[in-house]
């Protein structure tokens, strides 16, 4: 099997600016409650937008990651357990009913991301090693 290291379409470091960016007006809802359930549907359609399809295009990856790398199946296991937290996540988002709530729910998000990131990066890193990597655009 031919694999590399190419990385998704978008990068989890652009989708936790970008939730950053949503979640800005997510915050500032406390102080605006009026504002709350426009900027948790802002937040939540990013999510299923962006975020939700990037997780999808990663599990594709992780079945060829699997085979690539000796003991990568653990690691990929790890890494499906957090896509499933992340979807959670975004749920505990849409079933928000105040502000506090939504904004607490996103930053777990971020945080769930970060780990996320830094768990494939090290399944990058043993491809590499492997000297074969799953081609993550497909």
């Amino acid at each position: 099997m031919k694999c590399s290291t190419v990385a998704a379409p978008d990068s989890h470091d652009t989708l936790r600016l970008e939730l950053i960016a949503v979640g800005i007006r997510l915050h500032d809802s406390i102080a605006e409650p009026s504002r709350f359930q426009s900027a948790r549907d802002h937040v939540v359609n990013f999510c299923f937008d962006r975020l939700l399809p990037h997780l999808e295009r990663d599990e594709r990856w992780l079945v060829q990651a699997e085979e690539c790398v000796p003991g990568g199946g653990l690691l990929a296991d790890a890494i499906r357990v957090e896509s499933r937290a992340i979807a959670a996540a975004v749920l505990e988002i849409a079933g928000a009913a105040e502000p506090c709530e939504a904004v607490a729910a996103t930053r777990a998000l971020h945080a769930l991301l970060a780990i996320h990131a830094r768990h494939e990066h090290q399944l990058r890193e043993a491809i590499a090693q492997a000297g074969s990597a799953p081609d993550k655009a497909s």
